[in-house]
């Protein structure tokens, strides 16, 4: 393995956990000032070269539990289809050089 490379586990809600071998290339939280919810944008690529999208919705709200939701893809398209066009997930992108404009 290299320097940055090592094991994650994720937890997926509703389907099976995922684990790899790879590095975090990007991470972004949504605004979470004054908030009782908030997103976390996690953004992974495998010593394959594959892509691994976690999406944690937060919540500090009784009675609500956090959520977890992950996809494996094999593009930056689908990455985007994923995680969509918020703002928080256009962070995500720059934060990991993913081009999300389109040409007109």
């Amino acid at each position: 393995m290299g320097e940055t490379m090592k094991e994650f586990l994720l937890t997926n809600d509703g389907n099976h956990d995922v684990r790899f071998v790879g590095e975090e290339i990007a991470f972004v939280a949504s605004d979470k000032r004054n908030s009782t919810r908030w997103e976390e944008f996690h953004l992974y690529r495998t010593n394959s070269g594959k892509f691994v999208c976690w999406n944690i919705h937060r919540t500090i709200w009784q009675g609500e539990h956090d959520s977890f939701e992950v996809a494996v893809f094999a593009s930056e398209p689908e990455i985007i289809v994923f995680f969509g066009l918020s703002d928080t997930a256009k962070r995500l992108y720059r934060a990991a050089g993913i081009d999300a404009t389109i040409e007109v």
